[in-house]
């Protein structure tokens, strides 16, 4: 005798029902904690990605040109153009002392320039344009004393 006919024989057709009806219930209930989990992550998913939104600054409003006229517009072009030039200049020098193994945090806090890009537009971009000459300045001199250091 198998062990489901040996069931069927020893439980009454009253307690083989209750038994079906207790695992439909079962059932039911993991399906509906199932439900409440799925709605769960996703109200939790939602909330983590508004406030990851909610963190990120505003972006910057486009600039309105058309009170600007055409010298003022050329003068703010020849700084954005100086500035892109030594940026290009800061990061070669960059690149190099970093082959070398050459900068160290001291050096690397000098020439990082992120906290003047902002408001740099403000005075034609000529505090950034120092900045960054200062900050070649110091890679220079660091990249001259090790050359001659280990000629």
């Amino acid at each position: 005798m198998r062990a489901s006919e040996f069931l069927q024989e020893a439980l009454k057709p009253e307690a083989l029902a209750a038994l079906q009806q207790a695992r439909g219930a079962i059932t039911q209930q993991r399906d509906q904690d199932v439900a409440a989990w799925q709605q769960d992550f996703e109200k939790n998913m939602a909330q983590r990605f508004m406030t990851a939104k909610a963190g990120r600054p505003a972006p910057t409003p486009p600039t309105d040109y058309s009170k600007y006229s055409y010298s003022e517009l050329k003068t703010k072009l020849s700084g954005v153009n100086a500035a892109i030039d030594k940026m290009q200049q800061l990061e070669k020098l960059r690149t190099a002392a970093e082959k070398r193994g050459l900068m160290n945090p001291g050096l690397e806090a000098d020439t990082d320039l992120a906290l003047y890009m902002r408001g740099a537009d403000q005075d034609n971009y000529a505090s950034l344009i120092q900045k960054a000459d200062t900050a070649i300045q110091r890679l220079q001199q660091r990249l001259n004393i090790n050359r001659t250091a280990y000629k």
